[in-house]
């Protein structure tokens, strides 16, 4: 080989030698910018399921809050169902002491059943099914027809009161119910 030749191909050794130098460094600085792009991605990743996690513990909270607030209110109802005889022996007793000549009775049941009852209306109770509303099955239970001077499917005669507790009826009320005009 001549000097020539020997030159060039140091020469061609040496390029050869950058070319994979500078093909390292780009594989590195590559492989660098494909790690930085995963960090990045990941940490999109991470972020998301962060938040799609926090929303998640939001909706449990409120979701135990709801049925913490409705196994209250199932309570609750349930005390008030039990109390609804009373209540209604509280009515009877106060018709009855209408009748009395004791003034001092009268006004003293009279006052303990007004007490008890706003004291249970408070709490969410409320009463349904007067004379003259309209027959709904969803809240009256209809023992009887009858041929009335009250307008046909309305209530005509209540005989036991209806209850409902925070929206939820806890007894249905007893009527009759009109048939119509009398003629």
């Amino acid at each position: 080989m001549s000097d020539d030749d020997k030159k060039q191909e140091k020469v061609l050794e040496e390029t050869i030698n950058e070319i994979n130098k500078e093909d390292k460094i780009f594989e590195e600085l590559g492989t660098e910018q494909v790690k930085e792009e995963f960090k990045k991605d990941d940490t999109k990743q991470m972020e998301n399921l962060l938040k799609r996690v926090h929303a998640d513990f939001e909706n449990y909270k409120k979701y135990v809050e709801k049925e913490k607030q409705e196994l209250f209110v199932r309570a609750n109802s349930g005390l008030v169902q039990r109390l609804l005889p009373i209540v209604d022996e509280f009515e009877i007793t106060a018709e009855y002491a209408k009748k009395s000549s004791d003034e001092n009775m009268k006004k003293g049941i009279e006052l303990l059943y007004k007490n008890f009852l706003s004291s249970l209306v408070k709490e969410g109770l409320k009463e349904f099914g007067a004379i003259g509303d309209k027959f709904d099955p969803y809240l009256h239970e209809a023992i009887k027809h009858e041929e009335t001077d009250v307008e046909e499917g309305k209530i005509c005669d209540v005989l036991k009161k209806g209850y409902e507790f925070k929206g939820q009826v806890i007894r249905h009320a007893i009527v009759a119910v009109s048939k119509g005009n009398v003629k």
